[in-house]
């Protein structure tokens, strides 16, 4: 807790307070020169009566500032408003000059009179992140300010009809004075959304809030044709009413509107958004304000203050009451109206009837996941596959137990359908696993296309990694012979040997050649064919499978399926064509769908099982292998073209995904070679895509590969800069937080070793504060680092509290030779009485000052009380001033003082005596003779000391001593 000014030697107005982690945000104005800055964007007061607005932060102690900065132009500014979010203070308030006011990151929207100015400052205050004026030819003030995520929301009110409007609720001015709302983007700082509310009277709009659905704005209305919706009360009841008004977060829809007042002015200036409930500030004239459960519900007179709670959702089912009423007819004090465990909202939200309760058993998106189980499980109703992993949200809960909401539950970059699909596990990371054997890794596999349990996926006889590093296709079975050369460069040796040879004995030996050649040949042939089938049959039974499970959904006869075309069962021609539209069908959708991977693997299925039943399927006639094969050709060249460009633009997506993970993680997988793996897996596929591209002759892909190339040269060229402004980064982190250990290991044996400890890790504590905050980390890093701190916070305070222990003792030294030395003098026969009373005097003074330093240290006051005592007894004994005090105590006048010197001199010892006793009664109890004998002693001579001061009219000791007397008089 604290307490504490803040100004300088003009005029200061606080307007705004924000509060974020325990730090104090201040928006204000002053017309002081000598306002405090530090660490300012602008450390220059005007001063002279200009008033300048300051934004100030305080440290969570409050005992200093963060940074305080000056914020303003040439003439006045006045401060509305302030939000905090991130560290980053917005604030708003009124400018006489659109031209000098401080303009970053827009372009100028202020006009003439007033202007409206809306200003974010950096985390540090040291600079502006973004600012500017906005207005119109007449006068326009901002009074709110709120941010959701970035966006700027305003509020204010305005008399110019060139106000800048865009995307508005209202694009006209319709009385003398309008509300206004606006929202800014987050990115560009462009007005998105600016807009009027008002009617034909006078209308101001005071305050702005926002929360994750609807902007909320409150003010005073004069209008009776203010814009309202389903209103609490729709009449003007008396001149002005405060009003509430939601829109939507375009600040384009209205969405809720209502007067609220009595007969007389009303005014609402301040609203906040709590747990779906407006509460509203404001004040109010009016003696029949509406009421509820009031905790005063007597109108005192005057201007009476008001506070108003308004439910937006009772229900809690994310429908505003105000819709369920009048729009939709449900039960605003019930989140299930049909009882049916699915909320209203959720059931809005997906089109089902909330006021239905047999919906809850269909299953909208065919999904095998009943509408209620959908938002049970927090899956989308209208998507069957709700992550996108090829997996249908009620197999993966079913049968496989992974999570429907995200479609790489293991986190290891490989969709869980990708993994099912090849048997790798979709619950463990086994991204860096080789399940193949070939050298890549599972996931290079996936980003590469190729089949993780296959050295060589084409069956081309060369192996996939191979094939990547050298610029080839692994997923290409058609023979090369430039691959083969490059694969064995050897062949070029042995070639013009080999014709050599076997020219001289191609006779001998050609019978034996040809046996040999025959039988490699028919070995390789029956070694593709196998894995051939192999590749195709576990492609096909997932895809039979598919087929089977909507076949029977939609409770039609099965299709004929692979497995029967491939055992060479017997099947009428009408089931082989039926079987193949079938395939081709769901091919055109997946392409549709932009799926040209999975339709490129079935396009080729249906190829191959085509050519392999040929000369049943053309006895239907010359239209298959006119129309049907070529079509398939032409589809089959459009999906292996756009499929190995998705490959390609997947592996540069990879890179770029990384690019934007917490530094922490990313600089791991940087110094670990990650990103250039990533990049060589990258380079090979645009190589492979554009090979295929060019073998199709499509342009078009060519042209969107050459795009792609462009993209990651472009994060090539990047990524040297990137990499080394994050190492830097990574390395001051990484330097701050070893800084911190070595800081909190140290044990310094010394007070003063301490307090540099203490010192430097107060510093330390910031600088990783401040890294911490400005650093994108993870949530892992985030949490060592508060650990960290808190270890930090905890050895300085151990150690505040060892040093404060020290100062102490030194403390109690000093006092203790300070009352020696005093003693000592005053024994000294050589001083005068009235020197050595000044002495004691001024040495009791001291003492009791010093003695605050010991207000935790109670043996310590003990024993300084103890010399303390020693010194008054000397004080008392003096012969002089004894004489003196005797005199006082007489009753009549006392000749001995004639001089206004000698009753200073009588007055100064009675109130040092008395303030000793007011200590020393502080360790005395209150109920023994003692305490109520020096209470009466020093009372009588406290009022003697009075009537001293009315004689001699010595003003200047009446205030100490009436003091004096109160407190004895209650003590």
């Amino acid at each position: 807790m604290y307490s504490t000014y803040l100004g300088g030697n003009g005029v200061e107005e606080a307007n705004g307070i924000a509060v974020e982690n325990g730090f104090a945000y201040i928006f204000g104005s002053t017309t002081s020169g000598d306002f405090p800055t530090v660490n300012a964007y602008d450390p220059h007061m005007s001063g002279g009566g200009i008033r300048d607005c300051f934004v100030t932060k305080f440290s969570q102690s409050g005992q200093y500032l963060e940074y305080s900065t000056a914020l303003g132009s040439d003439l006045n500014d006045y401060a509305k408003d302030i939000v905090v979010e991130n560290g980053y203070a917005y604030v708003t308030g009124t400018t006489q000059s659109h031209t000098t006011f401080p303009k970053v990151n827009c372009a100028s929207l202020g006009g003439g009179g007033l202007d409206c100015f809306v200003t974010k400052l950096n985390i540090s205050g040291s600079s502006l992140c973004y600012s500017n004026v906005i207005g119109g030819d007449d006068n326009d003030w901002g009074n709110g300010i709120s941010v959701q995520n970035g966006v700027i929301y305003l509020a204010g009110s305005t008399e110019s009809q060139d106000f800048p409007i865009s995307n508005a609720y209202d694009a006209h001015l319709d009385g003398p004075w309008d509300g206004f709302l606006l929202s800014i983007d987050s990115v560009n700082h462009q007005i998105e959304s600016c807009s009027f509310i008002g009617g034909s009277g006078y209308d101001y709009a005071y305050d702005i809030a926002v929360d994750d659905c609807y902007v909320y704005l409150t003010g005073e209305v004069g209008s009776d044709d203010f814009p309202l919706l389903y209103p609490y009360n729709s009449t003007l009841a008396g001149e002005s009413d405060s009003f509430i008004s939601v829109f939507a977060q375009d600040c384009c829809s209205l969405i809720y509107s209502t007067f609220f007042g009595g007969a007389a002015s009303d005014y609402g200036y301040s609203v906040i958004i709590e747990n779906k409930m407006i509460y509203l500030l404001g004040h109010s004239e009016s003696s029949n304000l509406p009421q509820v459960d009031s905790y005063d519900s007597t109108y005192n007179g005057e201007v009476d203050s008001f506070t108003l709670i308004f439910s937006l959702d009772n229900d809690s089912d994310g429908l505003p009451d105000w819709t369920e009423l009048y729009r939709l007819g449900t039960n605003p004090q019930s989140n299930d109206t049909d009882s049916d465990s699915m909320p209203d909202g959720w059931e809005v939200l997906y089109g089902l009837d909330p006021l239905n309760s047999s919906d809850a058993y269909d299953d909208l998106d065919d999904d095998s996941l009943a509408n209620y189980l959908e938002y049970s499980f927090g899956t989308l109703a209208s998507n069957p596959d709700s992550d996108n992993d090829t997996l249908l949200d009620g197999t993966e809960i079913y049968n496989y137990h992974t999570n429907p909401l995200s479609n790489d539950t293991d986190s290891d970059l490989m969709p869980d359908g990708w993994e099912i699909q090849y048997g790798l596990d979709p619950l463990v990371d086994d991204a860096s696993e080789d399940a193949d054997g070939d050298g890549l890794i599972n996931l290079y596999e996936y980003i590469a296309g190729t089949n993780p349990l296959l050295e060589d996926t084409d069956a081309d006889g060369y192996p996939d990694l191979w094939e990547i590093e050298s610029g080839f296709d692994p997923l290409d079975t058609s023979l090369n012979i430039i691959e083969y050369i490059v694969y064995n460069p050897i062949v070029l040796v042995y070639f013009g040997i080999a014709l050599f040879v076997s020219y001289l004995i191609a006779v001998s030996i050609r019978p034996l050649n040809e046996i040999r050649n025959n039988r490699n040949k028919k070995k390789e042939k029956e070694r593709q064919e196998k894995e051939g089938k192999k590749r195709l049959a576990l492609e096909q039974r997932r895809l039979d499978e598919d087929r089977t499970h909507k076949e029977k959904r939609m409770k039609k006869e099965p299709w004929l399926t692979h497995e029967q075309l491939e055992s060479g069962e017997e099947a009428p021609l009408d089931q082989i064509l039926n079987w193949i539209h079938m395939q081709y069908s769901d091919a055109k959708g997946l392409m549709q769908a932009g799926d040209f991977s999975k339709s490129h693997q079935i396009l080729s299925v249906i190829t191959d099982a085509m050519l392999g039943k040929w000369d049943i399927i053309r006895e239907v006639g010359p239209d298959i292998e006119q129309n049907l094969l070529p079509q398939l050709q032409s589809d089959y060249a459009i999906s292996h073209s756009k499929s190995e460009f998705q490959k390609a633009s997947d592996a540069v997506e990879v890179i770029r995904r990384i690019k934007t993970e917490p530094l922490d993680i990313r600089m791991k997988r940087v110094r670990e070679g990650a990103f250039e793996d990533l990049i060589r897996i990258a380079k090979a596929s645009i190589s492979s895509a554009s090979q295929v591209a060019d073998s199709h002759k499509h342009e078009a892909v060519k042209a969107q590969l050459v795009s792609l190339e462009k993209d990651l040269q472009l994060l090539l060229s990047q990524i040297p800069a990137e990499i080394d402004k994050d190492s830097k980064a990574f390395d001051k982190l990484d330097e701050s937080i070893q800084k911190m250990r070595d800081l909190i290991h140290s044990n310094p044996a010394s007070i003063d070793g301490k307090k540099h400890i203490v010192s430097a890790l107060r510093r330390s504590t910031n600088e990783l504060r401040v890294l911490q905050q400005t650093l994108s980390l993870s949530d892992t890093k985030k949490l060592a680092i508060d650990a960290l701190l808190e270890l930090a916070n905890q050895r300085i305070g151990r150690y505040d509290s060892q040093i404060l222990q020290d100062q102490s003792l030194r403390r109690t030294d000093e006092i203790t030779a300070i009352l020696d030395d005093t003693i000592r003098m005053i024994d000294d026969t050589s001083l005068s009485v009235k020197e050595r009373l000044e002495l004691a005097n001024g040495t009791l003074h001291q003492v009791r000052v010093y003695m605050k330093d010991l207000d935790n240290y109670p043996s310590l006051v003990t024993a300084i009380m103890a010399k303390m005592d020693v010194l008054q007894y000397r004080v008392s004994k003096m012969d002089e001033l004894k004489g003196l005090l005797g005199k006082l105590a007489e009753e009549g006048a006392i000749p001995e003082i004639v001089t206004s010197e000698d009753a200073k001199l009588a007055i100064e010892g009675f109130l040092i005596q008395a303030e000793y006793a007011a200590e020393r009664l502080r360790h005395i109890e209150r109920k023994s003779d003692e305490y109520w004998s020096l209470s009466r002693k020093h009372l009588e001579q406290l009022e003697r000391a009075l009537g001293l001061i009315t004689e001699f009219h010595l003003e200047i000791y009446r205030a100490r001593t009436i003091k004096l007397l109160g407190n004895f008089r209650e003590k």
